[in-house]
């Protein structure tokens, strides 16, 4: 498995939670059309942790079979759709405007009982997971 997360924010001009709604929704929807992914999570940072300044509102986790799975996905009409679309919510003129890169995850607990939460599924949802 290839992940890749990304750090985000958002454009300054914008209201916050217009900007969370479209990217829960209309913006979701263009990135789980893109071919490979796996798996797509947003976090949207919702309040300062502990005191602490938050310098990103969120962050994008996805999962690709591998890094070749990724450079298609990368390259797709459906990647650049997105990003065309990225620009409207999020902020790209500070230092440093977006930052992400690819990680290896140590998963130390994942309790897969169904929790309540929504699920969409963009494809054939993955052996391991309980919808």
């Amino acid at each position: 498995m290839y992940k890749c997360v990304w750090m985000i924010k958002f454009r300054p001009e914008l209201d916050p939670e217009e900007v969370r709604e479209k990217w829960r929704t209309s913006h979701a929807e263009l990135a789980l059309k893109i071919p490979g992914i796996r798996r797509y999570v947003q976090n949207h940072w919702v309040a300062d942790p502990l005191g602490s300044e938050r310098t990103y509102d969120g962050t994008v986790d996805c999962w690709f079979d591998d890094r070749a799975s990724f450079e298609a996905a990368w390259q797709s009409p459906e990647w650049e759709t997105l990003m065309e679309d990225d620009v409207k919510l999020f902020d790209r003129t500070v230092i440093p405007a977006f930052e992400g890169g690819a990680v290896e995850e140590y998963v130390m607990r994942w309790d897969a009982s169904p929790d309540g939460r929504p699920y969409k599924a963009s494809g054939p949802t993955p052996a391991d997971a309980q919808v």
